[in-house]
């Protein structure tokens, strides 16, 4: 099993994690306090959101924008992502 670096980072006021394919965040921010987390552009589970308030505790902000996707193949990818796997992400563009 990985472990994920952003488990060593729970100390930080802002972290942009947009557009960076993440689909399962099982307990990376269990121990965040304070944090503006920003995850919107993930092929994100439908099961994760419906369980964000217990895997992100109260005293964080989490945005996140979009849908979500069932993972019908067991590989922690949701379905409705599978095509954007296959094309590069969209470039930022900030005003």
């Amino acid at each position: 099993m990985k472990t994920s670096v952003l488990l060593q980072i729970c100390h930080t006021w802002h972290l942009n994690l947009e557009r960076n394919r993440i689909s399962v965040i099982g307990n990376t921010f269990a121990n965040y306090n304070n944090t503006h987390i920003k995850m919107t552009g993930n092929p994100l589970l439908c099961e994760t959101l419906d369980n964000i308030s217990n895997l992100i505790p109260s005293s964080n902000q989490f945005e996140f924008l979009g849908g979500c996707g069932t993972d019908s193949d067991g590989d922690g990818v949701p379905m409705i992502s599978m095509h954007l796997l296959m094309t590069p992400p969209h470039p930022l563009i900030q005003m």
